[in-house]
């Protein structure tokens, strides 16, 4: 991912109205903005409530979680109209993953190997 000042100095450009530079049509640069899955904590302190954004990309998809006391709230988002992307799928395998007797693999598989 391509440092933030390059994407904000490229939005100003183009409210600015100033000449285009090259790298903003290299295919690196392009290619380092497409992200299939953005993801990140959303932390609401509002009991039973919950807040998500959508994908980034036409078929990708917005990942948001909150962790709470004894769980976590996830909110899955695609484009409707994309048929690569299926949240409902996601959202199956989350659960699966997250599923209370699974915890010990999710820690194992985060921390290194002695």
């Amino acid at each position: 991912m391509l440092p933030k000042y390059l994407t904000h100095r490229e939005a100003a450009r183009i409210v600015k109205g100033d000449e285009k530079v090259d790298l903003f049509d290299d295919d690196v640069y392009k290619a380092s903005n497409q992200f299939q899955i953005s993801t990140s904590q959303v932390p609401i302190a509002l009991p039973g409530s919950y807040m998500g954004y959508g994908a980034v990309i036409p078929d990708g998809y917005g990942v948001s979680y909150n962790l709470q006391a004894n769980n976590i709230i996830f909110c899955v988002a695609s484009f409707f109209h994309a048929h690569a992307t299926d949240s409902r799928c996601v959202c199956v395998c989350i659960t699966l993953i997250c599923r209370p007797h699974n915890t010990d693999i999710l820690i194992q598989g985060a921390l290194p190997h002695d």
